[in-house]
């Protein structure tokens, strides 16, 4: 018998910051769905969810107006940050959670 899998909620919590034009509109639904079919495990995709969604707020306060503004030196300056409050481990899955939205931003042609 075939059940659809509802997949773990949330795949990104829900705190995205508004004032920041990260994706096109049509675009946030595909940003969703690379965090459910290309992440298999859930307790990954929370993860990662959580680290890119506080990425997000802390460009919106560093008044990062959009995704194309976002330039190295905001992600060395918010793993440094990181770095002063979790260990390194947890600091490299916050990396490789960015690393991963940049990538598809990047395949997407987003950015």
């Amino acid at each position: 018998m075939n059940q659809l899998v509802r997949p773990e909620a949330p795949f990104l919590p829900p705190g995205l910051p508004s004032d920041i034009a990260f994706v096109p509109d049509g675009d946030a639904v595909r940003l969703k769905a690379i965090f459910i079919e290309s992440i298999g495990n859930p307790h990954t995709r929370r993860a990662y969810g959580q680290a890119v969604s506080e990425f997000l707020a802390w460009c919106s306060d560093q008044h990062v107006p959009a995704v194309a503004y976002v330039k190295p030196l905001h992600v060395t300056q918010w793993v440094e940050l990181q770095a002063k409050n979790h260990s390194v481990l947890t600091v490299k899955q916050r990396l490789a959670a960015v690393r991963h939205l940049f990538d598809w931003l990047v395949t997407s042609h987003i950015v």
